[in-house]
């Protein structure tokens, strides 16, 4: 999650983020979202807000499973300031604070793309589908067939692809090195998006795949979510959290598996493989539970068994969890990262006391006061 604390207001005061988290929850909440535009090289250009019809207000959304995860839907008056081939919004949350300031928070850079006009006499409304700046590097391909020789540093590959994209936005990378170097070199055709060669390289050393938080390129070693420590906790049964029903838990076992085979099948190396089946039995598709299931995953740019090994129990862990999604709303909340861990209590007749960890898989935010965050949650099931 992004912080919440600690962050001082600005009338001086500084709160931490249980106290934060407070005046989320508190009935006289209020908010405001402020909308920047701000040219491609990321300097400040000017305010958009008075230009937002707010009779629409603008949407948030997150999706793990998109290659390009976060974008703003955004109506607003037709501005000569605003180049929407280049320029970019960055959007700002604030909540008020007990100190008579307000508290401030970035949760998201987005790029301008040609916007939708509705032309009326007297003005023009725009509708801007803005995504992050993921798009950047989607957007842009290799003209050429390109490759990494044996011995770079995997993240030392994507920061060069940060800085050789070819756009006018300068991108930074905040991905920590796993200390590994190419044992081959690694290559792509021609038309290869960027976005995909950088999800290779750290596919290759089992980092999830990577996003753009604001001009930062971030990704992290697969964790197991089972021993991550929860961001935030809703407790609906001790009346902590503002978290609406009903919850739409809404099975898909389509992509349920319990038996996994991962191969690297570069020919110009030796092949390297790994077998893993979950056989758990606090695993409701374990194979002690449900039936045999076979998922096999080549890839070639894994390199060595260990990272075969990794990959197959971080399949087992996504397999485990993603057959059902729980969908609830919460606090307006833009606080969520890529794959934030929460911890939801609740009880009802028929389910009785829950307590379960969840992965935030997506989001959708509407900067409106007392419109809900529609939160999607995976249980994190061991494997």
């Amino acid at each position: 999650m992004i912080p919440l604390g600690p962050v001082t207001s600005s009338a001086g005061t500084t709160y931490t983020a249980a106290q934060v988290q407070s005046l989320l929850f508190s009935p006289t909440l209020a908010m405001r979202w402020w909308f920047d535009l701000l040219a491609p090289q990321l300097a400040y250009k000017a305010d958009l807000t008075a230009l937002v019809d707010w009779s629409e207000p603008p949407i948030i959304e997150h999706d793990s499973g998109k290659a390009v995860k976060r974008s703003l839907q955004l109506k607003m008056r037709a501005s000569s300031a605003v180049n929407p081939l280049q320029d970019l919004v960055r959007v700002r949350f604030e909540v008020g604070s007990a100190d008579g300031g307000w508290l401030d928070w970035v949760v998201g850079t987005y790029m301008f793309t040609p916007p939708v006009k509705e032309i009326i006499q007297g003005h023009t409304w725009w509708r801007v589908t803005a995504p992050d700046l993921s798009q950047l590097l989607s957007d842009a391909a290799f003209s050429v067939s390109t490759s990494f020789a044996a011995g770079t540093d995997y993240i030392g590959a994507v920061a060069q692809l940060a800085g050789s994209y070819g756009g006018l936005t300068p991108l930074q990378v905040a991905i920590p090195s796993p200390l590994k170097t190419l044992p081959a070199a690694l290559g792509w055709d021609a038309g290869t998006s960027y976005l995909r060669a950088v999800n290779d390289l750290v596919g290759a050393v089992v980092y999830i795949p990577a996003w753009l938080n604001g001009a930062s390129i971030v990704s992290m070693a697969q964790p197991d979510y089972t021993q991550v420590g929860s961001a935030l906790t809703l407790d609906t049964i001790a009346g902590q959290a503002q978290v609406t029903g009903p919850f739409n838990d809404v099975p898909d076992y389509s992509n349920a598996y319990n038996q996994f085979l991962v191969t690297g099948q570069d020919p110009r190396r030796q092949p390297v493989s790994a077998y893993y089946e979950n056989t758990r039995a606090d695993s409701p598709v374990s194979l002690r539970n449900w039936h045999p299931r076979l998922l096999v995953i080549n890839d070639s740019s894994l390199a060595d068994e260990a990272s075969c090994q990794l990959r197959a129990l971080y399949e087992a862990q996504v397999a485990a969890r993603i057959y059902s999604t729980l969908t609830v709303g919460m606090v307006p909340w833009p606080y969520f990262e890529d794959l934030d861990v929460v911890t939801l209590a609740y009880s009802s007749t028929d389910e009785g006391v829950a307590r379960y960890s969840y992965l935030v898989v997506g989001f959708t935010h509407t900067c409106h006061s007392g419109t809900p965050t529609t939160v999607k949650l995976q249980r994190v099931v061991p494997a």
